[in-house]
C-alpha cells in the first residue's frame, strides 16, 4: 500500500483495505495497525484527507495497546505532519515533539532526524528562519552522525534556503555547495539540479548575474 503512495493513491487504497480486512480476520494488531497507517498515507493525498488522520490515529491507539513504540512514535510524526498539511502550525509540532521523545528514548537516530527535519519545515513556513536553522541543524548533525548522505544533502538545501530568506546569499551558497557535492557522490541529479537553481538565485542577490545566469544554464541542462 506504501508503493502507491504519491503514485495511484486510489490503488493504494484499495490494498490497504484488502490488507486491513485480513489482518482483522487474524486479529494481527500489528498488521491492523500498519494498514491502517498505509490507508492513511494514501489519503494524504486525496480529498478525503481527514480520513488520513482518522487513520493515523487509529494506527496509533493499536500500536499503544499493543506497546510497540516505534509504531506509536511514526503515527505521531505522520499526525504531525498531516496538521502541517493543513496549515495547523502549532498542533504539528505538538506531535512532532511527542514523536521525538519516544524515538529518543528507543534511541533512534533516524527517526529522531527525521521528526528534527519536519520540525524545521514547520517553523520555516511559520516564516521563523532563525528556529528552522536551528532545527534543520540539529537534523542535519543526527544524518552526519549516521553516515546518511542523502538526508545530510537534504537538510543542508533546506538550511541554505532558509539563509536565502534571511538575505544571506554568501552562507546560502557554502550549504547549496555542500549539498551538491553530496548529491554528487549519490548520483543524484535532481538533487544537483535543484541546488543549482537555489545556488543561482542566491549569486543573483549578491548582484553576480553572470554566475548566476551560468548556474541557471547547469541546472537547466540537467532537467532537460
Amino acid at each position: 500500500t506504501f508503493g502507491y503512495y504519491g503514485i495511484d493513491n486510489a490503488k493504494g487504497i484499495e490494498f490497504g483495505t484488502r490488507a486491513l480486512e485480513l489482518a482483522q480476520q487474524i486479529d494481527f494488531k500489528e498488521g491492523i495497525a500498519d494498514a491502517y497507517n498505509g490507508l492513511a498515507t494514501n489519503y494524504m493525498n486525496t480529498i478525503e484527507k481527514q480520513k488520513a488522520l482518522e487513520y493515523f490515529q487509529k494506527a496509533f491507539d493499536i500500536n499503544t495497546e499493543i506497546n510497540n513504540l516505534k509504531g506509536q512514535a511514526n503515527n505521531l510524526g505522520n499526525i504531525g505532519m498531516y496538521y502541517y498539511d493543513v496549515g495547523e502550525f502549532s498542533t504539528s509540532l505538538d506531535f512532532l515533539f511527542r514523536s521525538i521523545k519516544i524515538f529518543e528514548l528507543l534511541n533512534d537516530k533516524t527517526g529522531i532526524a527525521n521528526q528534527l527535519g519536519a520540525i524545521g519545515n514547520v517553523y520555516s513556513d511559520q516564516k521563523n528562519f532563525i528556529k528552522a536553522i536551528y532545527y534543520d541543524s540539529l537534523a542535519l548533525l543526527k544524518f552526519q552522525e549516521l553516515g546518511d548522505l542523502d538526508g545530510s544533502a537534504s537538510n543542508l538545501g533546506n538550511i541554505g534556503n532558509l539563509y536565502n530568506d534571511l538575505n544571506e546569499p554568501d552562507i546560502a551558497i557554502k550549504y547549496f555547495k555542500l549539498a551538491i557535492d553530496n548529491y554528487r557522490q549519490l548520483n543524484i541529479e535532481s538533487g544537483i539540479g535543484r541546488n543549482l537553481l537555489n545556488m543561482s538565485t542566491a549569486y543573483n542577490a549578491k548582484h553576480n548575474y553572470k554566475k548566476s545566469e551560468e548556474l541557471l544554464k547547469e541546472a537547466i541542462a540537467i532537467f532537460k
